[in-house]
């Protein structure tokens, strides 16, 4: 294994972990962990994976919008 899977795996996990427990900042994790998966799927030739990471970047980035839109309405309510 290399740091940057060992890293991704790691942050991951806790982010699962920070997702389950409805804070927004696991999602930003999930978004660190999907970017090191790319970085290492691209320079691996793994293009099945860089095709899933490139897919979860994209859901995750609209989960974080998603949970802003969610917190401005209840402050803003």
């Amino acid at each position: 294994m290399t740091a940057l899977e060992i890293l991704s795996t790691v942050l991951a996990l806790v982010a699962v972990w920070r997702i389950g427990k409805l804070d927004v900042r696991g999602q930003y994790l999930m978004l660190a962990a999907q970017l090191g998966w790319g970085v290492f799927a691209a320079l691996g030739g793994h293009w099945a994976l860089l095709a899933q990471s490139l897919v979860l970047i994209g859901l995750t980035m609209k989960a974080i919008r998603h949970w802003r839109a969610e917190q401005f309405k209840r402050v803003g309510a």
